[in-house]
């Protein structure tokens, strides 16, 4: 495919004129990709325009929706779809259900049922909004993507990579996935293990793109991950660089983890490059507790075992400046630099609690840093509003809704 070559190129050139990514302290940065394939790099500093106006960003609670209520309960949500009129649509794979909060967290129930008709899926794994309020939902076990206004079927469904995504969820091989809201889908299998360097494990990985209707899907990005090798062959060693994507509210595609360094890749909803976007600071420094807490002599033989590969993979020369991906509805991208914990539960999906965000605007700008609240994920934003889950008292998944304010620093 035409944009995999364009990023090849685009990685494998050298011209010493562009912008590096710098040193902070640390390790020296990798470099920016080039731009002598034609496609534009966005280079920032460690100062954002918000600072650079005398700007502090800040999260006010404006809202809470426990999930106590019957009705209400989510049981495995996935990550949520936000759309322009602050609506908040939360797919729950366990229970087969999209769930709508209504700007003030209002829950709608919820939306399209159980089936294989218009406006029904059987296993919802992913959600994207229009611009104009429709909702498309992807259906993993029909391979198809169905559409909704105000609940009810907005028109015919969409069949995707059906075989693909079916094959990849019955063998538990979908790492990541989204949808934008034409029903253009996006995947990250698990990686394929293999290939050695050195005589360390490494293990490939992909960032495939399918649209409605077509046939295979194109693969925009491949990327060499190091993984433990042994017993796991392509389990991910902690802190090293990983693939990690989100989908915005056009179609288009952000992708991070696919080499050392602060660097995303962006795809326009064509599918192809759009542009690259560094950051010259330092990874935050690798810790051991992302190597996952110590299994205890009572559980079973096999997590023992994988407690203890991890405890002794080495740690990253350079660790992965990018942990996690979320692109607003009006098209901000959300970087959060906090590295997922081993066997800790959300954070492969919603990255650790409390975590510390990188914020683009238009074309790559840096916007500036924000940090979630203690206990809070945050899973998805339009405009000022910004949306976290957190676990309460009784293991349930809280709806917080926050406001991001800007205020004199």
């Amino acid at each position: 495919m035409r944009t995999a070559a364009v990023l090849a190129a685009a990685l494998l050139a050298g011209v010493p004129a562009l912008i590096a990514c710098g040193r902070s302290g640390g390790p020296r940065s990798v470099p920016c990709p080039s731009d002598s394939a034609g496609v534009p790099v966005v280079s920032s500093g460690k100062q954002g325009e918000w600072a650079r106006h005398g700007l502090a960003p800040r999260l006010e609670e404006a809202w809470q929706a426990p999930g106590l209520r019957e009705g209400q309960e989510l049981a495995a949500p996935l990550p949520p779809a936000a759309g322009l009129q602050e609506r908040l649509a939360i797919p729950d794979f366990r229970l087969g259900s999209v769930f709508v909060l209504g700007a003030g967290g209002t829950w709608s129930g919820p939306w399209g049922g159980r089936g294989e008709g218009p406006g029904e899926y059987r296993r919802p794994v992913a959600a994207a909004w229009s611009r104009e309020g429709r909702l498309a939902v992807l259906d993993a076990a029909a391979g198809r993507v169905v559409f909704l206004r105000d609940g009810r079927a907005a028109r015919d469904p969409a069949r995707v990579a059906p075989d693909l995504l079916g094959r990849l969820v019955a063998g538990g091989e979908l790492r990541w996935q989204a949808i934008g809201p034409d029903g253009t889908l996006f995947l990250i299998p698990s990686a394929e293990a293999g290939s050695e360097d050195g005589g360390a494990p490494f293990a490939r990985s992909v960032l495939l793109r399918a649209v409605p209707g077509g046939g295979a899907p194109d693969t925009l990005i491949s990327a060499r991950e190091r993984v433990l090798g042994g017993d796991f062959p392509a389990w991910h060693a902690p802190g090293w660089p990983r693939l990690v994507a989100a989908a915005g509210p056009h179609g288009e595609v952000v992708a991070a983890g696919w080499g050392p360094g602060y660097r995303l890749a962006e795809f326009g909803p064509d599918g192809s490059l759009v542009r690259f976007v560094c950051r010259a600071v330092p990874a935050l420094p690798f810790g051991d507790a992302e190597r996952g807490a110590p299994a205890s002599d009572s559980a079973p033989a096999r997590v023992r075992a994988l407690y203890r590969a991890l405890s002794d993979a080495p740690a990253p020369p350079r660790p992965a400046a990018v942990g996690r991906l979320f692109i607003g509805a009006e098209g901000r991208i959300w970087v959060q630099r906090d590295r997922p914990r081993a066997l800790a539960q959300g954070d492969a999906t919603f990255g650790p609690p409390g975590g510390t965000f990188d914020v683009f605007g238009p074309e790559g700008r840096y916007l500036g840093e924000v940090r979630a609240p203690q206990g809070a994920r945050l899973v998805a934003a339009s405009g000022r509003r910004v949306w976290a889950f957190v676990r309460g008292d009784l293991d349930q998944t809280t709806v917080v809704a926050y406001r991001l304010t800007l205020g004199k620093g």
